[in-house]
């Protein structure tokens, strides 16, 4: 029997230490939008996530809004099982492919079609079924020869574009993304927007992370508010 794509949050909640922090001006800063513990060594809880009970099924388009830390990407992290929760249960059912952070797992000093790979291993895929995405990747990435080049010689826009041409190679199940696509390459994102609505809209969950309010209601069809790691609103 086929599994069901889902997600499920059940009282979730995330607690981030600030290690040997001594600086006021630091504590000054947490105080205003978190309720924080301080042990003999100077360490600072954030309470990052608090209590969070969500249920994401196949179908839904998730907009996930709020102000810098306000739980926006600890909340991705935890639906594409990057980290675990210190309270609560997380249920998740089906392939994900992240685009929280975008350049993670590529190697500066290896040419991009060894990125292809490595970063592929992070995806878990085999060095067979990479090579195999080679001409896909070449397509969208649009980068022509500089796939031969180590990526410490590619501009930013250049990098994003061969972490995005690597993730989406294959159709994702579940896809979690925060809103780097919509401050990159824009020549790029123009020539190749119908691939990438084609990419968000064939998995069986989206999830996006925004500020954008009028972006999230374009891509979603269901948007929570978060704000100092608690779940305020949703709609």
């Amino acid at each position: 029997m086929k599994k069901k794509v889902k997600i499920n949050l059940k009282n979730v909640s995330v607690n981030i230490p600030i290690f040997d922090v001594s600086a006021r001006s630091l504590r000054n800063t947490f105080v205003n939008f978190t309720q924080s513990q301080k042990d003999e060594n100077k360490t600072i809880i954030i309470n990052a996530l608090k209590d969070i009970n969500i249920q994401i099924s196949s179908g839904d388009r998730l907009g996930v809004i709020g102000k810098n830390g306000s739980g926006k990407t600890t909340f991705l992290r935890v639906c594409s099982g990057a980290i675990k929760p210190d309270i609560g249960e997380v249920e998740i059912s089906g392939r994900i492919t992240s685009l929280i952070d975008i350049g993670f797992g590529l190697e500066e000093d290896a040419t991009g079609y060894e990125n292809i790979i490595l970063k592929g291993l992070y995806l878990k895929r085999s060095p067979k079924l990479s090579k195999k995405l080679f001409s896909i990747i070449e397509e969208i990435s649009d980068l022509g020869s500089f796939l031969n080049l180590p990526i410490r010689t590619y501009s930013s826009g250049m990098r994003m574009r061969l972490a995005y041409a690597i993730a989406s190679a294959e159709d994702p199940q579940i896809l979690i993304m925060d809103e780097w696509l919509s401050v990159g390459d824009k020549e790029w994102i123009a020539k190749m927007s119908e691939k990438i609505d084609s990419f968000v809209f064939s998995s069986a969950i989206f999830i996006l992370a925004s500020h954008n309010e009028e972006l999230v209601n374009k891509l979603c069809n269901k948007i929570i508010y978060l704000d100092n790691g608690n779940l305020v609103g949703l709609k």
